[in-house]
């Protein structure tokens, strides 16, 4: 395995790369959220999240929540620190306060992690002869078709908006379980991506969030990461 080290414009190493070895075994990804679904996680009502995706993983597997930038002042998340969650009885709320004592900003921040226990395969399916319009369901085991209606209540989407996300492509519901919201917000960098790339793989510590989701291992120390 030859490795070589990756630095950015100002010549800080920000990772390694590595060629002619077997790409290491991951056990977590970090995901971007919106910050109104944010919100909704922390809360406990929103207990799936639908991508067009999902990883090479074994559920169940480890979730780090990146909270995307806020596009207006109604759009912006506070994470409440502990007095204020027992307070008004929430962990977060998307929208602007008036005084933000007791709160953190989430936006451009790591607000929390929690466990993927399963992940539900959504299949455009119709039946010929039914006069019934293809609609998505969940493909189980055995190529057992179920409804997927409670899924996308879960996830707080309608049929029309799965519909128009996944554009008639496989989904993937991936379960929210023991989720925990962070007291204070991490930051993007205090986390190491995972990057594949042909006959080699790269270790780097981030400094752009992913447009879906990514790999990563380690907490933040390049040091640190087993490789």
């Amino acid at each position: 395995m030859k490795e070589h080290k990756v630095f950015d414009k100002n010549m800080q190493c920000r990772g390694f790369q590595y060629t002619e070895g077997s790409i290491p075994a991951v056990k977590s990804v970090l995901i971007s959220i919106r910050p109104k679904w944010c919100e909704l996680i922390s809360s406990g009502e929103k207990t799936v999240e639908v991508r067009k995706t999902r990883p090479k993983l074994d559920v169940p597997f480890k979730c780090y929540i990146y909270c995307t930038a806020e596009i207006a002042k109604h759009d912006a998340l506070w994470i409440l620190d502990y007095p204020s969650r027992e307070k008004y009885s929430i962990a977060a709320v998307s929208a602007y306060l008036e005084r933000a004592e007791g709160a953190s900003k989430g936006n451009r921040k790591v607000v929390g992690e929690f466990t993927c226990n399963r992940i539900d395969t959504l299949v455009r399916i119709g039946y010929t002869g039914s006069g019934e319009l293809p609609r998505y369901r969940i493909l189980g085991i055995d190529s057992h078709i179920q409804p997927a209606e409670e899924l996308f209540k879960a996830a707080y989407l309608t049929e029309s908006e799965a519909e128009n996300y996944l554009k008639g492509r496989y989904g993937f519901g991936w379960h929210i379980s023991d989720l925990h919201i962070y007291d204070k917000p991490r930051e993007l960098g205090e986390f190491i991506g995972l990057r594949t790339m042909k006959k080699a793989f790269e270790f780097r510590l981030l400094d752009r969030p992913p447009q879906s989701w990514c790999y990563v291992q380690g907490g933040g120390n390049l040091a640190e990461v087993e490789r």
